[in-house]
């Protein structure tokens, strides 16, 4: 569900939402909603695509997005609204956990936004990023069956500013290639380039607002060999190129 380590998120409320059966259409909301489902259950449409909750389970809905949803009553769940500044996906996203501490977390960061004690934001904010890791922390066990697979991503994960090539990845794993990209896609949702890619891309935008160095050697320093292709794919990831970014995140902070 967030797999990055390097989200960028700001909490914008909270709720305690308890409600009887209903059935009901959403119009795009701007901001993200990460929610923890304590009892009852549920089913989001989007796209055409079924996504079944109850309780344990986490819901991830990103931004603008349309969709609805019909619930069996007698629901109660936990929702935070986001900003988050990193994350461009549009699809909607269910993980079912049963992690005591995630729920545990949950409700500290409903019961601190709500007391609205000193300092409420920030103590509610570093709790947040503590979810965030035990959330990214239990998608490893998606690789349990696995195990090579983690190891891969791991390495991806510290070498993806050096040279990578998928050939070479699924070589050091024991597996043939298309095994491999089979593997890595089911279990991470993208194919291993992407994946390395959009850590490229992450990489390269916080070096870019940092300010130290020219568009030329980021590109260099995140991994790519072609300034013409990190361009390209940079603007294939964020619909901007590198220099019109920065416009926008100057603009933005101003």
């Amino acid at each position: 569900m967030f797999e990055k380590d390097n989200l960028i998120a700001e909490i914008l409320d909270v709720f305690y939402i308890e409600r009887p059966k209903n059935k009901s259409n959403a119009a795009k909301r701007p901001f993200h909603v990460l929610s923890r489902r304590l009892k009852g259950k549920a089913v989001f449409y989007q796209k055409n695509k079924q996504f079944p909750v109850s309780a344990n389970s986490l819901l991830y809905i990103p931004s603008d997005i349309t969709y609805s949803q019909s619930s069996d009553g007698d629901e109660s769940l936990i929702a935070i609204h986001l900003n988050i500044l990193n994350h461009g996906s549009k699809n909607i996203s269910v993980s079912d956990n049963p992690s005591e501490k995630i729920t545990t977390l949950f409700l500290k960061i409903y019961d601190i936004w709500s007391s609205k004690c000193e300092n409420y934001r920030y103590l509610c904010t570093a709790l947040l990023y503590e979810l965030f890791a035990e959330i990214s922390h239990k998608t490893y066990d998606k690789f349990k069956d696995y195990p090579f697979l983690k190891n891969s991503v791991d390495y991806i994960n510290e070498n993806f500013r050096e040279p990578l090539c998928v050939k070479e990845l699924a070589k050091m794993c024991g597996v043939s290639e298309n095994y491999y990209r089979r593997v890595f896609g089911r279990c991470m949702g993208i194919s291993p380039l992407k994946y390395i890619n959009t850590k490229r891309i992450d990489a390269a935008k916080a070096l870019i607002v940092s300010g130290y160095y020219r568009i030329s050697e980021i590109s260099d320093m995140c991994g790519f060999s072609e300034h013409k292709y990190f361009c390209s794919v940079f603007r294939k990831e964020t619909g901007m190129m590198p220099t019109e970014y920065l416009k926008h995140y100057n603009e933005s902070v101003m």
